[in-house]
């Protein structure tokens, strides 16, 4: 997770320890390595049998136990209500030790309860909401990146308010830098009238609209490119839909390129738009990377969405591709408005500075070890 790294990162820079356990696939042992001067212990896990991205490990993990205690943590912070979010709640009540959640995912909602072919299913969108704030309502403290997040957890019965603090994006890293855009149009077969969608393909992500957007879109923009870079379980069915679509080179699948190579790539420069039809988003970072570099944003007027397009972009009707086809050609066809809400994307992006947003979360940790 971006969010995840990036906050890391920065308060290890700061002088802090930070150690990060995360699932890897199934080997016998778990095994330690170095991500970019980060600790990252991975431990053994197997495929969930209803997500294919998600992996779970052994809960109450005797390594993961002895390994917190010989480190002697002062605080525990989990961002997943999975297995070893609950070994970071027991591990934290047996040492004593506040214990932190970050609720980053809707994961009781339509859009992820379609993968398991229970979308309509309201008993079961109870039920995963009651799983959930099993694992929130133990917690010393709960973050939200957004406020809309913040406001639904309390509705859904968390017990106490979340701190709101925006996920953070690394400016020194990600500022604009001289790039071959040229090398990239060429290689993707990118024109003048590209939109740039980054993010998992998956059915979550609510790629089929935008497939049928840029259907809509080429045929009134003939040199309209819609760009998705990112990989996952739902990729065939994409390429799939963008073939019975007869969309050709209007739309281009990137797949996955690694996160660093992608802000360095020229792609959003590339891009004259961000373009994501997603209603399960909370606050992605994809969005803010896109305003950091000055990209206009097109999106769905869901969630936390709205929130982050104020003055710099349009948002469109839900599960409406004609809508966010007519937002797309608004902003490609008028140049002026395109660099007005591009330059406003720049200002909102500041306020999202990795090192404004690592103060809020130091300051919280600070508040619950002297508490």
């Amino acid at each position: 997770m971006t969010s995840l790294m990036n906050t890391s990162r920065e308060l290890s820079r700061r002088g802090h320890r930070v150690v990060i356990f995360a699932p890897k696939p199934a080997r016998k042992e778990a095994i330690t390595e170095d991500f970019g001067g980060l600790n990252v212990v991975l431990v053994p896990g197997i495929k969930a049998p209803y997500y294919p991205d998600i992996r779970l490990t052994r809960p109450f993990n005797g390594f993961v136990w002895k390994a917190l205690r010989e480190m002697k943590v002062d605080l525990l912070h989990f961002h997943v209500p999975f297995t070893l979010g609950a070994e970071c709640i027991f591990d934290g009540k047996l040492l004593k030790k506040p214990v932190v959640g970050t609720f980053h995912t809707f994961f009781g909602e339509e859009e992820y309860l379609k993968i398991a072919g229970k979308g309509n299913s309201k008993f079961l969108k109870r039920l995963v909401w009651r799983y959930c704030l099993l694992f929130y309502n133990r917690c010393r403290a709960v973050v939200s990146p957004s406020r809309y997040t913040g406001e639904e957890l309390v509705r859904q019965g968390l017990r106490m308010n979340p701190e709101i603090i925006p996920n953070g994006v690394l400016f020194d890293e990600t500022a604009p830098r001289e790039a071959d855009v040229l090398s990239v149009r060429e290689k993707y077969g990118l024109t003048e009238n590209t939109a740039l969608f980054v993010g998992r393909v998956s059915r979550e992500k609510s790629i089929d609209i935008l497939l049928r957007a840029a259907r809509i879109a080429g045929e009134s923009l003939p040199d309209f490119r819609l760009l998705i870079v990112g990989d996952g379980p739902a990729m065939e069915e994409s390429k799939a839909l963008a073939a019975e679509l007869n969309l050709g080179e209007k739309a281009v699948f990137a797949g996955m390129i690694p996160h660093r190579e992608l802000l360095k790539s020229g792609i959003f420069q590339a891009s004259k738009l961000f373009v994501t039809a997603s209603k399960s988003e909370n606050q992605p970072m994809t969005i803010l990377e896109a305003m950091l570099f000055g990209l206009p944003v097109v999106g769905v007027n869901q969630r936390g969405i709205p929130e982050m397009v104020d003055g710099n972009g349009i948002l469109a009707g839900a599960d409406d591709p004609a809508a966010v086809a007519g937002a797309c050609l608004s902003l490609l066809r008028d140049g002026d408005l395109r660099e007005r809400m591009g330059e406003r994307s720049t200002i909102l992006a500041k306020s999202y500075d990795i090192r404004a947003t690592t103060d809020q979360m130091e300051k919280l940790y600070e508040r619950l070890l002297a508490a």
